[in-house]
């Protein structure tokens, strides 16, 4: 080399041009040199050196150094392939992934994370904290409402999964699922949690939908459409339930049949929307003049059942239902009709007159008719 121009040291004109220019600008300032560069081997193939020199110490020359540092370049140049490979990875993940270390600090994120950053919630852009980010906010998560997953992960070193609110870009909230799984190193360490997080807001609202529409099957499986007492099926359920409980307590359970007096003649004189409007007036009546406790049930037609739970004497099933015959024979306003309604009740009572459901509701039935034979408008005890 003794002797040579350092352009053979260069694997084109161009590079020598470049390093040329670098090191005259540095040498014309009295600066110190120290860059990394690609040289051009004896054996023909390009090389690293890192190459410094100083011209504040030599007035006339320079002392220049070289250190190959191929390998290092190409361990570096490996760990750079490996990170963007696995950003582009992270970067496939449709859903946000932040790596957090234990200060918040976000040291790894995806392009939907990124994708939700808002620079002016951010202290510090180079070093982004994971609330900052997630919830716009300059403290981190506490509290029931927003549990901080970092801090759960640190205290159990177990992976969790909570539920937090998040804003989305137009600031409306979202509901999102945040699982958080801890990582360590080599030694065991803890260093983080590696936090997914999915916005879980339609799956949710879809549920709560569905449980609404099973709300409304529900009660139309068990309910009367047109007044929207209890059916026939919850009547029997709950007479079961009464008789049950008051099996246990050695208790009285009334059950009650009532047939509107006179009923098809409103039908067929004035119409089924009468007839109609004053089932939903008597149903509305009777179901007023109740306790909490008690059930009013409509089996069909113009028949009612009623289930009075936890009787003590015979005389208070009678004053009770004397009071509610008496609120439903006020007359009416329905359709611009004035009515009087009056009430055909017959009465059977668990364990005096039978023990099971269907022979209780047999023998109110039939009081019921013995008060239609006897003239209507009355309340008849089932036989002892």
């Amino acid at each position: 080399l003794i002797g040579a121009s350092t352009r053979i040291l260069h694997f084109s004109e161009t590079s020598h041009e470049r390093f040329v220019a670098i090191i005259q600008e540095r040498v014309a300032n009295r600066k110190q040199v120290s860059i990394d560069y690609q040289f051009l081997h004896q054996e023909g193939h390009r090389i690293w050196a890192h190459v410094t020199g100083d011209p504040v110490r030599f007035e006339h020359y320079i002392l220049w150094t070289a250190t190959d540092i191929t390998d290092r370049k190409e361990f570096e140049a490996s760990l750079t392939s490996e990170r963007n490979y696995l950003q582009t990875l992270l970067d496939g993940i449709a859903d946000p992934v932040m790596v957090i270390a234990p200060d918040y600090n976000i040291t790894h994120m995806n392009a939907a994370t990124k994708r939700n950053i808002m620079p002016e919630y951010i202290a510090d852009l180079h070093h982004p904290k994971c609330y900052e980010v997630s919830h716009h906010r300059s403290t981190p998560c506490d509290g029931n409402e927003h549990p901080c997953p970092l801090a759960e992960v640190m205290q159990t070193l177990q992976k969790t999964t909570v539920l937090h609110t998040h804003p989305d870009a137009n600031g409306d909230p979202k509901q999102v699922e945040l699982i958080a799984n801890p990582f360590f190193n080599e030694k065991s360490e803890f260093q983080g949690i590696i936090e997914t997080a999915r916005d879980v807001s339609s799956y949710l609202q879809t549920q709560d939908e569905l449980e609404r529409q099973k709300e409304v099957l529900d009660h139309q499986a068990n309910h009367d459409a047109l007044t929207g007492l209890p059916n026939r099926k919850l009547f029997n359920n709950r007479l079961i339930q009464a008789i049950d409980h008051a099996r246990i307590v050695d208790g009285c359970v009334g059950v009650v049949f009532i047939d509107c007096d006179n009923f098809k003649n409103i039908n067929d004189n004035l119409g089924h929307d009468v007839g109609d409007a004053v089932l939903k007036t008597v149903a509305s009546r009777m179901q007023n003049n109740l306790r909490f406790t008690d059930t009013c049930s409509r089996l069909g037609g113009d028949e009612f059942t009623l289930i009075l739970d936890n009787i003590k004497e015979k005389k208070d099933v009678i004053i009770c239902l004397e009071h509610l015959v008496a609120e439903v024979k006020q007359p009416m306003e329905v359709l611009g009709h004035t009515l009087t309604i009056t009430l055909s009740v017959g009465v059977a009572t668990y364990p005096l007159h039978a023990k099971d459901p269907e022979t209780l509701l047999k023998k109110a039935d039939d009081a019921m008719y013995l008060s239609k034979k006897q003239g209507r408008n009355k309340v008849t005890f089932c036989c002892d």
